[in-house]
């Protein structure tokens, strides 16, 4: 066909630009819808079209050790074979002009309408229950050392924090120098933050940082909502804004950081279980314990007067509603696991009854919740690459490159997972790098197919990446220490070179800790 006849036809040889096996997860036709909502189409016709640069940024994400110039003839290169065509891939300038165009939101929002689990009821180790087992974590992306990136205003940052306060009594917390101070949403709007270099605990990076905070299912490791600030806000804060994207029949866990008496109302009245640790110094106030081990105890809204607390404590020992605004029954568990480094574990479930879930069986589901690490290192170690930094130079380009890289996680990620579901074994087992690997080679061979085809080869490349080649052997019961690669300011010490990860001959050993060792009862 030549490029007359495809005009005449309507058809333009950018509309046969596909990214292989991953085409049907992300059809061309939510990328227009979602153009044509967030008003990205271009004005006139250009030798990228929207939906193309939408394509193109995830091949970037794929390609993450080439140019633009070279990804881009990966992506169209095929393209010149068609007959009377005389394409030629674009430039990198005109790769950073059609981005600059396009802007993070249209991404962003192809993001927002695609990202959703990716287990089903057949899925492996997927449910716990009748609760599908998610997690809520965050992590820093290195930015390039610009001026743009240091100085200049964010209004992507702006709008999020300003909505985060908005849906919240309590002012938002975010770093001021070495420091934390607390900011409403009239003071945010006469601080609107870059990047930067101030880290939320007050140290400075080296480069200028995004936070990236994801809510993600365990089983596949696909998240499925995401915000991003500069690493001057906290998990915390940015976390808040995606509770109200949980649904009924979801169950999320959550490390210590994470809770807070409004973040816990905000994530419940999603309709979703929660599964959270507590600092073991969280004192809470024993109402009563249960048969299976844990107990019921009462969590309070912070401020309020010692008399309001002891009325509250009385109503809730006499078994009458409270009002949530000012406290909330949970259930605790406390546990050790005596053959691995002993550490003690406190939890707090919004699960009361535990003929629903028993303490064993919600301990051991919270060791799930480090399938969100190995989701992190899949993005940030294996598609990233280590230790690099992002391409984009400017902070638009940054959230458009960002949301670029989650759209694309969650696309392998729900690809592993039909493949090992189909095959009937753990996502766990599917190689992440492989299946990358896979999906490269299928960019490269179908970038100039007919759509009729996508089914075709989504098909046959699930088969290839549930093959026994890509397939890593079953987990072995390992343990790491807790420590950092990268010296920089942490919590965690650097790991040294001598330290290797411990073998253990058996699952891990649950055991409940008495409620009495907390002792209760206790103020709040």
């Amino acid at each position: 066909m030549s490029q007359g006849d495809g005009k005449r036809r309507g058809v333009r040889p950018t509309d046969l630009v596909s990214l292989g096996a991953l085409t049907t997860l992300v059809p061309r036709s939510v990328l227009d819808e979602a153009i044509a909502v967030t008003e990205a189409h271009e004005v006139r016709v250009r030798k990228l079209p929207a939906h193309v640069v939408v394509y193109l940024l995830m091949a970037l994400c794929l390609y993450a050790d080439d140019d633009y110039e070279e990804v881009a003839e990966k992506l169209t290169g095929m393209l010149s074979y068609l007959p009377g065509s005389r394409w030629q891939a674009p430039t990198r300038g005109a790769i950073t002009q059609a981005r600059q165009r396009l802007g993070p939101e249209p991404v962003k929002e192809v993001f927002a309408q695609l990202a959703a689990p990716a287990a089903s009821a057949d899925t492996l180790g997927a449910f716990l229950g009748r609760w599908r087992v998610m997690a809520v974590d965050g992590f820093v992306l290195d930015l390039p050392d610009t001026p743009a990136n240091i100085e200049e205003d964010s209004a992507a940052q702006f709008a999020s924090l300003v909505g985060t306060a908005a849906r919240s009594a309590e002012p938002v917390r975010v770093a001021a120098g070495r420091g934390v101070r607390s900011r409403g949403p009239k003071e945010l709007r006469s601080r609107v933050e870059e990047f930067g270099k101030d880290s939320a605990g007050g140290d400075e990076t080296v480069f200028p940082q995004a936070r990236v905070v994801a809510i993600s299912e365990c089983a596949s490791h696909a998240p499925i909502a995401a915000d991003m600030a500069g690493c001057w806000a906290s998990e915390q804060t940015i976390a808040f804004s995606l509770y109200e994207q949980l649904t009924p029949g979801m169950l999320l866990t959550a490390d210590r950081g994470f809770y807070g008496f409004d973040a816990w109302r905000q994530a419940r009245a999603s309709g979703a279980e929660l599964l959270w640790r507590i600092s073991a110094s969280l004192r809470l106030d024993h109402l009563k314990d249960l048969p299976d081990g844990s107990w019921l105890a009462l969590i309070t809204k912070p401020r309020l007067r010692m008399s309001r607390k002891e009325k509250l404590r009385a109503a809730a020992r006499a078994g009458a509603e409270l009002d949530s605004a000012e406290a909330v029954v949970v259930r605790v568990i406390d546990y050790t696991v005596p053959d691995r480094d002993g550490e003690e574990i406190h939890l707090l479930t919004s699960i009361l009854d535990p003929s629903d879930a028993t303490a064993h069986q919600l301990a051991a589901c919270y060791g799930q919740r480090w399938e969100a690490e190995t989701g992190i290192d899949q993005l940030k170690t294996h598609l990233r690459g280590p230790g690099r930094i992002l391409r984009s130079r400017t902070p638009e380009l940054v959230y458009q490159e960002i949301w670029a890289y989650l759209l694309t996680q969650w696309a392998l990620c729900t690809l592993m997972c039909r493949a090992a579901t189909n095959a009937g074994i753990d996502p766990d087992r599917v190689k992440f790098l492989g299946t990358v690997r896979i999906v490269r080679r299928s960019v490269t061979d179908r970038a100039a197919f007919s759509p009729e085809d996508h089914e075709t080869l989504l098909s046959h490349t699930l088969e290839r990446v549930a093959a026994r080649r890509n397939l890593n052997p079953r987990r072995r019961q390992r343990t790491y220490p807790r420590s950092i690669k990268r010296p920089h300011p942490s919590t965690y010490r650097e790991r040294r070179r001598s330290e290797r990860g411990v073998r253990h001959p058996a699952p891990p050993t649950i055991k409940l800790l008495p409620p009495s060792t907390r002792a209760h009862p206790c103020p709040i």
